[in-house]
């Protein structure tokens, strides 16, 4: 359907109109707005429509207005703020000199629409960037203060984004958009600054912004449980993340000016205790249980390494070769995934003392061995990984032979994948993985549910039967082996 009917204001009575996902839409009949009872408007995913038509605040009983993922939507209706009733608002979209044009809906309709609830997400916020009467961040600041974001209390969801909230760009075209002169940096500062929600936030997210720091106001979020920062420059360090007490989710993707995770001249003051001396530490984060840090080139990690992360249950790094300190994670129990970037951070868990107390019953016997003696009395002892269910490891050239030396410890692995790997067949303890029952290398499964597949796809990956037979006879459990098939093919012998 292109073109909605004009004959659609006979339906004096409509209370719920679908829309959703017409993409052919590209502007709704003013006839829309005489439908005074509608209480529901999805237009979600009709990504050809431009514009609402005029006298949009007609709609006085209007409570739902969806229009996510309307990518092409150029701004929103004046008079939006009017609807009183309004409590879903899934998407605003900011126009382009829409602050100071007459016929578009700029970021003060938000001003009244206190009932707001559930999911804001305010997408082209760097349309106000470039608009030259706004290029002070002291009227940046006034005009993001319009929101009334702060207002809004049973909002629970909140996403900015600087660009269109299309996921489908590239990496390339996303970088291009954290380019912008010094001034464009102090006016997104002063925006976000402006923008500061109501401290009973569960969910933040903020794309696009080329500031160099956050605000101080991001320590006021303790209530907040999912923090992802994308596509972001935020120059060398985090700032003002230390007041996050149950903070479950942290994703940091493309910071690629990002060097520490924590602040230079703070770096005492998230580790203390309240009332406690300056040398006893805090976990940092001591909610999180997942952890997502992608494409992040510049990410070292912790200025001064912090304890453990204690709940941490599913841990992501990819792209970030620098990445050498951080907290160890040795209870996790979910997955890990660790993909181009440095070995380090796992070795250093793996490493680790046993997570348990041990009692020694001769002098032999030692509470910081890694692999404790038979002289030892183990009580609740728990080696680290050893609750975790899958392992994803890519990228890794030549990785240390003491990689998975104590592979054969992670009792409880079901899965592990392991890609592009330089070296891997010179430096893997294949007997040190042959408890686990689902194995996947260079995107070939060599085993599954406990059975070896040595098939032609695992052949294509060894293409030299010899190297075959010295997997065979040298790593796997023939001790316990029942059964061996092997085909051979012509192209092999």
């Amino acid at each position: 359907m292109e073109v909605l009917p004009h004959h659609l204001q006979e339906l004096k009575h409509l209370r719920y109109l679908n829309l959703a996902f017409n993409d052919k839409i590209s502007r709704l009949p003013s006839s829309v707005t005489m439908l005074q009872n509608l209480q529901v408007l999805n237009l979600c995913g009709c990504r050809s429509l431009l514009e609402f038509p005029k006298d949009f605040n007609k709609l006085v009983n209007l409570w739902v207005l969806n229009c996510r993922d309307c990518f092409a939507l150029t701004h929103m209706p004046v008079g939006l703020g009017e609807l009183s009733r309004l409590e879903r608002l899934s998407w605003f979209v900011v126009g382009r000199d829409s602050s100071v044009h007459k016929h578009r809906g700029g970021l003060s309709e938000l001003k009244n629409l206190n009932n707001l609830r559930g999911i804001l997400q305010i997408v082209n916020l760097g349309h106000l960037r470039g608009t030259k009467i706004l290029s002070s961040p002291s009227l940046a600041f006034t005009i993001g203060g319009e929101a009334n974001l702060k207002g809004k209390t049973h909002l629970e969801h909140l996403s900015l984004l600087w660009d269109d909230g299309n996921t489908r760009k590239g990496r390339e075209e996303m970088a291009a958009c954290l380019k912008g002169c010094e001034e464009d940096v102090q006016f997104d500062e002063s925006l976000l600054e402006s923008l500061q929600p109501h401290s009973n936030l569960k969910t933040f997210s903020v794309k696009g912004y080329i500031g160099r720091r956050l605000p101080i106001w991001m320590n006021s979020l303790n209530q907040l449980v999912t923090l992802q920062l994308a596509w972001c420059k935020l120059h060398h360090e985090l700032h003002h993340l230390q007041g996050l007490p149950i903070l479950e989710k942290l994703i940091l993707g493309g910071l690629i000016e990002l060097e520490h995770m924590d602040e230079d001249e703070d770096v005492d003051s998230w580790v203390m205790n309240e009332g406690a001396q300056k040398n006893e530490s805090k976990p940092f984060f001591p909610s999180l249980k997942d952890l997502a840090l992608r494409g992040c080139p510049r990410l070292k990690g912790w200025r001064r390494k912090p304890p453990q992360f204690p709940k941490l249950s599913k841990l992501v790094i990819s792209q970030c070769p620098l990445l050498t300190s951080m907290p160890s994670f040795p209870r996790l129990d979910t997955e890990l995934e660790l993909l181009y970037s440095n070995i380090q951070p796992l070795l250093d868990t793996m490493n680790m003392s046993v997570i348990g107390h041990i009692v020694p019953s001769s002098t032999s016997c030692s509470s910081s061995s890694l692999y404790p003696s038979s002289s030892c009395e183990v009580e609740g002892l728990q080696y680290p990984l050893s609750k975790l269910k899958k392992m994803h490891i890519g990228g890794i050239y030549y990785p240390p032979k003491e990689w998975l030396h104590g592979m054969q410890h992670l009792t409880s692995l079901q899965e592990i994948r392991i890609d592009e790997c330089l070296g891997l067949e010179e430096t893997l303890y294949w007997h040190n993985i042959s408890h686990v029952p689902n194995i996947k290398i260079c995107g070939k499964y060599i085993k599954i549910g406990g059975e070896y597949l040595l098939n032609e796809d695992y052949w294509n990956n060894f293409p030299q039967i010899l190297q075959v037979w010295n997997f065979l006879l040298s790593y796997l459990p023939l001790f316990s082996l029942h059964q061996l098939s092997i085909y051979f093919q012509k192209s092999y012998l």
